[in-house]
């Protein structure tokens, strides 16, 4: 259910007012800038004259991280100030992981060609030189899952509210074809069975290492045996392991 839900929460900022889904359409540019995209028209201390505003844009990724920390603190101060005032309404604390994207679409009928994506996995990959065909490849495939519960359940056609959105990507994919195998992101969560794997692989590792420690210790040990009474390594060595065969690890001291 997290990938589901996910997307869900990703394809909400596509939508109009009126929650059209004809309005969910591929991207084809990521904004890849440390910026904080949008304006602030709030007065930090209730009293100041001067609007509150981010800077165009950040040097590095910790710096744009602090202004949202200080910008938040800030936005509580300013909603506990404002209160129930009507001419103050309160503010929404600005998210940490939030980008913009540019959707498809012709710029001389679409009003609203940006959009502000929050969504902290995303937001890690937005680097990623293949991100846009992949972000639209995880759109795509959920929509063909949506396509497919609707075909069963006989709920396809043209009025379905996945109809266009299908057809959107759909028509984007056959325009570039030199994205066709572009692989998804994942949401999904660690299953049980992968955190068991994960547990027994550190136990493995720390077996061996554990192991390979003791068998240096012991390489130590009959050195200073042989040494100490004059006898081979190989004589010490054998009469060690003859008195040690109970031990897990006998692994031949070379």
């Amino acid at each position: 259910m997290e990938q589901i839900d996910r997307i869900n929460n990703i394809i909400q900022p596509f939508l109009d007012e009126k929650g059209n889904y004809d309005y969910l359409k591929p991207i084809n540019l990521v904004e890849r800038q440390f910026k904080v995209d949008r304006k602030f028209g709030f007065y930090p201390t209730g009293g100041s004259k001067e609007e509150y505003d981010a800077p165009p844009e950040f040097k590095d990724e910790s710096e744009r991280l602090e202004f949202i920390k200080i910008l938040n603190t800030d936005i509580r101060a300013y909603n506990k100030w404002a209160g129930d005032r009507p001419q103050y309404p309160n503010i929404d604390e600005f998210p940490e992981y939030s980008f913009l994207v540019v959707r498809d679409g012709d710029p001389y009928v679409d009003k609203r060609l940006y959009i502000e994506i929050h969504d902290e996995l995303l937001y890690e990959h937005i680097q990623d030189e293949d991100f846009v065909p992949r972000f639209n490849r995880t759109i795509y495939e959920y929509l063909i899952s949506k396509k497919e519960s609707a075909q069963a359940e006989d709920r396809w056609d043209e009025k379905n509210i996945w109809h266009t959105p299908y057809r959107n990507f759909g028509d984007w994919f056959d325009r570039h074809p030199q994205y066709g195998d572009a692989k998804p992101y994942s949401f999904k969560s660690k299953s049980e069975d992968d955190i068991e794997r994960e547990k027994r692989n550190l136990k493995i590792f720390n077996y061996i290492a554990d192991g390979l420690k003791k068998n240096r210790q012991r390489k130590n040990l009959i050195s200073e045996m042989a040494t100490e009474n004059n006898i081979s390594f190989t004589t010490v060595r054998d009469i060690y392991y003859e008195m040690d065969k109970s031990n897990e690890l006998q692994t031949e001291i070379n």
